[in-house]
């Protein structure tokens, strides 16, 4: 699963994510209506992945951060950008 930290954002998060090593993700940030806004793809490298996003280009409010699997199984948490 994906987590991070429960404060506000308002320039970079970094995600902590359980992995399997050499597998493929996409992790995506949506607005809360489902919208895609960032989309990256990684493959791991390890049992235990930081990533770390630039959101300071995002508007205050709320977001879904999704990690989605390359057999499609998507875990899903809420950030929130406040500046």
């Amino acid at each position: 699963g994906v987590q991070t930290c429960a404060l506000p954002i308002w320039s970079n998060i970094t995600f902590e994510i359980n992995t399997t090593n050499g597998s493929k993700y996409n992790l995506q940030i949506s607005d809360i209506m489902g919208n895609p806004i960032k989309n990256f793809g990684f493959t791991a490298i390890d049992t235990f992945t930081l990533k770390s996003l630039n959101v300071s280009d995002l508007d205050n409010g709320d977001y879904d951060v999704i990690l989605t699997d390359i057999a499609g199984k998507q875990s899903k948490t809420n950030i929130m950008i406040k500046k």
